[in-house]
Order: C-alpha cells, then sequence, then structure tokens
C-alpha cells in the first residue's frame, strides 16, 4: 500500500480504499456505519467533494469548459425537477447522492487523472471486483448459502423471498443484478489492463466465474457486448480480423447461456415471465407518468411514493422498481431530464470515441477501449435495473467514464 501511495499518489489510494468499501463490505454494514443517525451520507459527502472537485477544477481550468458542457443540462434539469415536485427536500438530497455518485466522481477522476494513475485506478477497480467475483462464485458452490442475508432481511423482510424467486449470488451488494452488472462492466477492463497476459486471463476468468454464479442474464449479455467493443477496437489488421474478434465475446456468452441454463442452478438463466410482464408494464406506467408530467416528471428521487398511483397492473405491487435506469430518469424528470440524460452520455461517448479514432494503436489505446468497453457494458446493464440506484455500480460507471475522458484529454495532449 505505501508503493501504490507514494508511485500514484493520494486520489488512486483514496478511490480505491472507498471502492474496496463499497464492493467488498455488505451494503448494509457500510450504511451502520456512515449513517449512525439514518442522515443519507451522500448529503454529508457532498459538500465536501463538491469542495475538493471546485478546488480541482481550479487548478486544471482547461478542463473545466468541457464538463460544464457534458453536465450543466443533466444537473439543471435534476434541480428543477426536484424544486418542482411535490417534496422538493426530498429531491434535493437524493440529487446531492445522484451528483456524489456521478458528478463528483466524473469531474475530480477527469481533472486529476495522468495515464498512469488511469492505469492505477483501473487496476485496482479490476482487482477488487475480482475478489467480488470469486465470493460469488464461492456463493454458487456454498448453494447460495448468502453469508449476509441476514443484514437484508433486517432492512427488507421480503428480501429472503426474493432471492428464492430471483436465485443467482448476490455477493456484499445485496442483488443479482447490479452484482452482475458490476462485473460485466469491469470484464472488458481486465482483458485490457497491460498486464501479463496470464494475469490478465485469471482476472477476467474470476469476474466471468462470478457473473455466472449471479445468474443475471442482461448482465451477461451487457458484459459480452462491451468485450465485443474492446475487442472489435483494439485488435490490429484487417476490418475482417476485427470483425471477427468482436464475434468472439458475443459467441462465448450464448456458449455460456447455453451451458449454464442445462445445469440445475442455472433455471434462472431462462426467461421469467413475471420480470418481463414487470418491465413492459414499466413502459405503459411511463406513458401513465408523462401524460399527467412530460416536462419535468413527477419530481427527481421520488419514484416509490409515486408508485401505487401510477403503478400498471402488470407491475408488482411488492416491487417499486421499474427494472429500468432509463425509465426512472424518465419518469422523474420528465423528458427534459431524460433529454439532458442522454447529452450527458452523448458527450462522453463523442470524447472517447474521438480518442479511440484517432489514437495511435498502442497498449494505451487497448485500454480506453477497455475503459470504452466496461462503459458499453454499464449502459446497456441499466436497461434491466436501476443501475444510479445502488451505489457500486453508479461509483463504478462514472469511475470509467471519469478514467476514461481522463485518458483521453491527456492522450491529446501528449500528441499536442
Amino acid at each position: 500500500m505505501t508503493d501504490f501511495i507514494r508511485r500514484y499518489g493520494a486520489l488512486p489510494t483514496v478511490h480505491a480504499l472507498i471502492f474496496a468499501a463499497i464492493v467488498l463490505l455488505p451494503v448494509p454494514l457500510v450504511d451502520g456505519i456512515l449513517i449512525p443517525h439514518r442522515i443519507y451520507y451522500g448529503s454529508i459527502l457532498a459538500g465536501v467533494l463538491a469542495m475538493m472537485a471546485v478546488g480541482v477544477g481550479l487548478r486544471r481550468k482547461e478542463r473545466l469548459p468541457w464538463l460544464l458542457i457534458a453536465w450543466t443540462p443533466f444537473l439543471a434539469s435534476t434541480l428543477l425537477s426536484a424544486a418542482v415536485s411535490e417534496d422538493p427536500v426530498h429531491g434535493f438530497s437524493t440529487m446531492a447522492s445522484l451528483t456524489v455518485r456521478g458528478f463528483v466522481i466524473a469531474m475530480v477522476l477527469h481533472a486529476i487523472l495522468d495515464r498512469e494513475r488511469v492505469r492505477a485506478v483501473a487496476q485496482a477497480m479490476v482487482a477488487l471486483a475480482f475478489l467480488a467475483g470469486i465470493d460469488g462464485f464461492i456463493e454458487l458452490l456454498a448453494g447460495f448459502n448468502i453469508p449476509f442475508a441476514r443484514y437484508y432481511a433486517q432492512m427488507d423482510p421480503a428480501f429472503l423471498s426474493l432471492l428464492d424467486a430471483r436465485g443467482g449470488a448476490i455477493g456484499t451488494i445485496g442483488h443479482p443484478l447490479p452484482y452482475g452488472a458490476l462485473l460485466a462492466m469491469l470484464i472488458p477492463v481486465s482483458l485490457a489492463l497491460p498486464w501479463p497476459r496470464r494475469i490478465r486471463i485469471v482476472l477476467a476468468t474470476g469476474l466471468i466465474l462470478g457473473l455466472i454464479a449471479s445468474l443475471s442474464r442482461s448482465s451477461l449479455a451487457a458484459a459480452a457486448l462491451g468485450t465485443s467493443l474492446m475487442a472489435g477496437v483494439a485488435t490490429r489488421g484487417s476490418l475482417t480480423r476485427r470483425l471477427g474478434m468482436a464475434v468472439v465475446p458475443l459467441v462465448s456468452a450464448v456458449v455460456i447461456w447455453t451451458v449454464v441454463s442445462s445445469l440445475p442452478f442455472g433455471k434462472h438463466l431462462k426467461a421469467d415471465p413475471g420480470a418481463e410482464h414487470h418491465r413492459l408494464g414499466a413502459f405503459l406506467m411511463a406513458e401513465n407518468v408523462l401524460s399527467d408530467y412530460p416536462l419535468l416528471g413527477f419530481g427527481q428521487g421520488q419514484f416509490e411514493e409515486n408508485y401505487p398511483r401510477y403503478r400498471h397492473a402488470l407491475m408488482s405491487p411488492l416491487y417499486p422498481t421499474p427494472d429500468n435506469q432509463y425509465l426512472r430518469r424518465l419518469m422523474e424528470t420528465g423528458i427534459i431530464g431524460f433529454a439532458a440524460l442522454l447529452w450527458t452520455l452523448g458527450a462522453y461517448t463523442m470524447k472517447i470515441g474521438r480518442r479511440l479514432y484517432f489514437e495511435t494503436p498502442s497498449v494505451d489505446h487497448t485500454l480506453l477501449a477497455g475503459l470504452a468497453g466496461g462503459l458499453l457494458a454499464g449502459c446497456a446493464a441499466f436497461f434491466f435495473f436501476d443501475g444510479y440506484i445502488w451505489l457500486p455500480t453508479q461509483f463504478a460507471f462514472w469511475s470509467l467514464a471519469g478514467a476514461a475522458t481522463a485518458f483521453s484529454s491527456r492522450a491529446a495532449e501528449a500528441n499536442q
């Protein structure tokens, strides 16, 4: 640890420690430490981290214009939606949390990291996620004898019955979907690290084993898409060769799906009519919400409060979630907020994609392709659960985004 701090500095070290706590400790246990009086820690940390980010931004003035262009519509629309909602205080509180888990992380990493520190952040995230993947595989071998179930059962008595119905390893995160999505985002990164091939294969294998243990169909598909992007972009040679390498992860995912589905514990990889009906009902619910609140939605962070009122008959009354981060954003912040989210994601896509296009094939180009693949995996997985609600997936997603744009910016500077 001392050598890591001496070589890479304070920010990658602090980031690795935070990510370790988020990924390796059970979420309710972390909450019990950080919320002794049930005060949401995001609101407490928001002010401190925001001041740090402002200080960093003043030091790196050349980084501020792009960040303002990328994030101002998102933050402004979220703030406006919270202000006009029925419960502005709750809306502002959830916005503070969303800001800490998203904008502040992406801003600080974007402003500070250079290429060497980007590598350090990516390596630390993959190594810690590898441990989480092994934990999930151990759960699978133990017949899903979940070690942290008691924590979650205390929070929600219906949790254990949900696990019985859903199946799959939860790690310390608490649910197979965010657990699988977290691993899916780090699989492309693990294969792109500037480490020897044997180490990369071992790390990717551990992540894949955990992903299989989650029994999450959406996460498996997301990992395949992200890895396909990484392989296709990073491979050198003719277009035919690159397309061939891009197809390999997709075929591998189909093989894994087929094999695991045939095993006794793999029954949950098959289609679940109840889950599909719930997700279809979420689209119909969104149509009803937009008919009443077309521009700004019914309020940032207030989906649960409005769920009984707008819930479609196809949706379960027990689980107030659309199981789709984009639909949640659309219903909470309306067309304006949803368009702002697309603007932010588009800004990151353009910046990273432009650097991938112009960057000369190299080890660094491969790592950037892996970061881009991780982001694509996250975007795909968020179609099937509320990715920004779960701290581990949101923290990982925006960490990858901040690292990738920092990498792109430093690459641009190096080429000037």
